[in-house]
């Protein structure tokens, strides 16, 4: 495999013409069409019975070609062209038989966290030690729940890289001073640059929580949060990810082919609400360890939890002291819940 990275540790060659900005959107997901046989239109229920399906079968990434776009055999392979589609419409340097949407569902208990972590091409860094990462990181909310916490500038540092050279122009020491935080609810659409640090915080889970769509749990802790998540990459493919197989789209509702690109998101721009971050207080939430062992870096310093408390938009951008990612040298970071283990 030959991998070349530019300036931006991207994949060299494509991208031009994608926005690599934070953006958000309300309303974003198309629901499949009605099947072939007349079984009537899904509704969004039965998109997210589908999407906890496809979770519970597999836990690995899926993989959907820039060519396979036009026949997609499910609603997540539509709603994943559909994002591919949307980030790429003013993008026509690349490869289709090398790029395409690496996809998977996450269900998870709303008082789970996931911890900080760099998407990359994961099967790459633990065979050679490198960070290859999409062009861009999508989240799709399906229920609501816990927040997505992105930090701005917070790329792979040097420490992370393990001693790796580091790309002509990328800070070896980069700072963060934005951070987005993002509140789910169902429709939801965000995405950013996939070189990004980020993930998703327990701690700011809203006191008041009405009930998930399905299934409910007796708390707001134990009801689910669903999201589909879908990575942007152009001129390369992860390594080992394959297509849903076609015993598992056999489970799901068929989609009725069309002479055209299947579907269409509705996309309405979300607002965004900017704070300034102060110094000091009594409710400094710590963003906890991360790292591939799970205990390797930390933040250098914390934000306030009420600062980062949804303020009725469900998006904040918070303007921050310059935050860098260092090396984990206190040895009481446990963060509950935090395996050693690769998290997708």
């Amino acid at each position: 495999m030959l991998v070349m990275l530019d300036g931006e540790g991207r994949v060299f060659g494509s991208g031009d013409g994608i926005s690599y900005s934070f953006t958000v959107a309300d309303g974003f997901v198309p629901l499949p069409p009605p099947e072939p046989d007349g079984a009537g239109q899904a509704t969004f229920e039965d998109l997210v019975r589908e999407a906890i399906i496809v979770d519970r079968a597999t836990g690995n990434t899926k993989w959907l070609g820039a060519d396979a776009m036009e026949t997609p055999r499910c609603a997540l392979e539509e709603i994943a062209a559909a994002v591919f589609k949307h980030h790429t419409k003013d993008c026509e340097d690349f490869d289709p038989e090398t790029s395409g949407v690496e996809f998977w569902v996450q269900s998870r208990g709303s008082g789970q966290s996931i911890p900080l972590h760099w998407d990359k091409d994961e099967e790459l860094r633990i065979s050679h030690g490198l960070y290859v990462h999409p062009h861009l990181s999508t989240v799709t909310y399906l229920t609501k729940g816990a927040p997505t916490v992105v930090f701005d500038g917070l790329t792979v540092p040097t420490i992370a890289r393990h001693g790796n050279s580091t790309p002509a122009g990328l800070s070896p020491s980069p700072e963060c001073t934005k951070v987005y935080v993002s509140y789910p609810k169902p429709g939801k659409h965000i995405a950013f640059d996939g070189r990004l640090l980020h993930g998703v915080l327990h701690d700011l889970l809203p006191q008041s929580f009405p009930p998930g769509i399905i299934p409910v749990g007796s708390s707001k802790d134990d009801a689910l949060r669903v999201t589909f998540l879908a990575n942007i990459w152009l001129n390369h493919k992860p390594k080992d990810v394959t297509p849903l197989h076609h015993e598992l789209v056999g489970l799901l509702r068929r989609v009725k082919p069309r002479g055209s690109f299947p579907a269409t998101p509705d996309w309405k721009p979300g607002e965004v609400t900017k704070k300034t971050a102060t110094t000091g207080g009594d409710d400094l939430l710590d963003f906890g360890c991360f790292g591939w062992n799970g205990d390797d870096f930390r933040l250098s310093s914390k934000l306030s939890k009420s600062l980062l408390a949804d303020s009725g938009s469900g998006t904040l951008l918070v303007e921050c002291p310059g935050m860098r990612v260092v090396e984990n040298d206190q040895s009481d970071c446990e963060q509950e819940g935090v395996k050693r283990q690769r998290v997708e």
